[in-house]
């Protein structure tokens, strides 16, 4: 429940906030206009606000599907380990206090590191997305590296190397695409999504 609510406060406090303040920005449709297009007045004040809720949703809908891994690294964290025992029919490990720390910020750096070059890649098929070529390699690649973000927390709980879990990815990229196509439409399946991707690499013969 921690990371549905979280992921629910960052989407609807961003939207909030963003389309509070884009406000700012429109034109001042109080005041009339010319006669000969002041008629025209009444329909673009709500093409202008409806432009502004549509670009504010879908700017706070990227700001989750960017910040929500790093935010809620740590609940995912236990929740794979939670997964990987019942899946094994074995008693949840549980952590001691003194590990605890630790464990935080072990999957709080996976998911930064992971966040950078995610961000990078991105920038970069950004710029080529108002190509013909560009914008499917931008869209495939906001899949995958979703995808990787959920199969990355187990990996990295169990300690593999960065270059492991990259190449394991690699070799199994229709799975880690198809492991992000929800996610990216509906954010807040994040948690379930989590639970199939530490399924799917658990059950996955081709192991690290």
């Amino acid at each position: 429940m921690a990371p549905l609510v979280l992921n629910t406060v960052i989407f609807v406090g961003g939207a909030w906030f963003l389309i509070g303040n884009l406000g700012d920005w429109l034109p001042d449709m109080s005041q009339p206009w010319p006669d000969w297009i002041d008629w025209i007045r009444g329909s673009a004040s709500w093409l202008l606000t409806a432009v502004m809720w549509i670009v504010g949703v879908l700017a706070s809908f990227l700001v989750t599907l960017l910040i929500s891994g790093v935010v809620n690294a740590p609940f995912y964290d236990f929740l794979t380990e939670k997964v990987e025992a019942a899946h094994f029919g074995v008693s949840d490990p549980g952590r001691p206090w003194s590990a605890l720390v630790g464990d935080i910020l072990r999957s709080l750096r996976a998911s930064l590191s992971l966040l950078l070059r995610w961000g990078l890649v991105m920038v970069l098929l950004f710029a080529l997305s108002f190509t013909a070529v560009g914008a499917p390699l931008f869209a495939l690649a906001g899949f995958y590296y979703l995808g990787l973000a959920q199969v990355d927390l187990t990996m990295a709980r169990k300690l593999y190397p960065g270059g492991l879990r990259a190449a394991w990815a690699r070799r199994h990229f229709p799975l880690i695409v198809g492991l992000g196509i929800p996610v990216s439409f509906v954010p807040l399946l994040a948690p379930f999504a989590i639970v199939g991707a530490t399924l799917a690499f658990l059950e996955e013969p081709d192991k690290l």
